[in-house]
């Protein structure tokens, strides 16, 4: 017989705790849809995402169905990592070819044409297109503002040293 997924999952020390160990065997004990978001903010995927989709693949490998969400909005806003820079705002168009590129790296992960529990891709909508740019603009208004802020620190931390020297 198969193990468990959960019994996996312990095995490699993917699982350490549960609130309720019997129900959730219970729960993955019928074929279940799982799912895991990744945005689409580059064209490609980055270390950061290899758990997620090594856990899509082995729910896939026990019998479960692996839905990839990928964002629509968030894309279209951009990455704000590393926030030297402002967030590049993507098209639609070039939002859509970074979702079809990471379509292609998770096949490597889940496969998608399996019988009876092939991974699905989904791409999220966009969302009402008059709200995205509206978005758009209030995030680069609130990068705008934590600088702001962290200005003002900085001149009222320099003011208190300054007084205390």
């Amino acid at each position: 017989m198969m193990p468990h997924i959960i019994d996996e999952l312990r095995r490699r020390g993917l699982l350490e705790q549960s609130t309720n160990l019997d129900e959730l065997v219970a729960n993955f004990s019928a074929p279940r849809v799982v799912y895991c978001g990744f945005d689409p903010t580059a064209d490609s995927l980055h270390i950061g995402n290899v758990v997620p989709l090594l856990m899509l693949k082995r729910f896939q490998q026990f019998g479960h169905t692996p839905l990839v969400l990928v964002g629509g909005a968030t894309g279209l806003i951009g990455d704000p990592s590393g926030k030297q820079n402002e967030r590049t705002l993507n098209t639609e168009q070039t939002v859509a070819e970074w979702t079809a590129k990471i379509k292609q790296q998770v096949s490597a992960f889940v496969d998608f044409n399996a019988t009876g529990n092939a991974a699905k891709v989904e791409k999220l909508p966009v969302g009402c297109s008059a709200a995205t740019p509206f978005l758009q603009v209030c995030t680069r208004t609130a990068e705008l503002l934590d600088t702001v802020v962290i200005l003002i620190d900085n001149v009222d931390i320099t003011r208190r040293v300054d007084r205390q020297a």
